[in-house]
């Protein structure tokens, strides 16, 4: 767990393959208090990336 300032920076650097997604009203725990925005996150960045580099 860290600061979302210091996540954001680090990721910067860290591009193309990483994205920073903020789910509102979720904290750490993003996949129990927010399933399907976390599930809809998956979907959107996870997905595409799973399906170029496991085809």
């Amino acid at each position: 767990m860290t600061l979302t300032g210091l996540a954001e920076e680090y990721l910067v650097r860290c591009r193309p393959a990483k994205e920073l997604v903020h789910i509102r009203d979720a904290g750490h725990f993003c996949t129990f208090t927010q399933p399907d925005r976390f599930l809809a996150a998956l979907l959107r960045y996870v997905r595409p990336l799973a399906a170029t580099y496991c085809a």
